[in-house]
C-alpha cells in the first residue's frame, strides 16, 4: 500500500512539475536587460551509469539589478548523433 500511495503522490508533483515547466518557458520576457551572462555546469546524469553532462544558463540582469533566468542549453547525446542540443527557454 505504501508503494502505491508514494507512486501516486510521484506522478501528481511530476505533472505539477510539467505544468510549471510549460508555465516558465511560455512567460514573457522583459522588454530590456542591462546585462547578459552565459555561464555553466556539469551535472551528474544517471542513465545507463553516471555521466557529467554540461547545462548552460543565459542569465539575464535587468536595469533595477534583479536577475531572470532567460533559457538553458543542454547537451543532449543520442546514439545516432553525438553533436546534438537543445535549448529550452521562456
Amino acid at each position: 500500500m505504501e508503494r502505491t500511495i508514494l507512486l501516486k503522490s510521484i506522478s501528481r508533483l511530476m505533472k505539477v512539475a510539467e505544468e510549471e515547466v510549460k508555465a516558465w518557458k511560455e512567460r514573457a520576457l522583459s522588454e530590456e536587460y542591462f546585462a547578459i551572462s552565459l555561464d555553466g555546469t556539469l551535472l551528474s546524469i544517471r542513465r545507463n551509469g553516471v555521466e557529467k553532462e554540461p547545462v548552460y544558463l543565459a542569465l539575464g540582469i535587468r536595469p533595477d539589478g534583479s536577475r531572470e533566468i532567460l533559457g538553458f542549453f543542454k547537451r543532449v547525446k543520442p546514439a545516432s548523433d553525438k553533436k546534438s542540443s537543445t535549448f529550452y527557454y521562456g
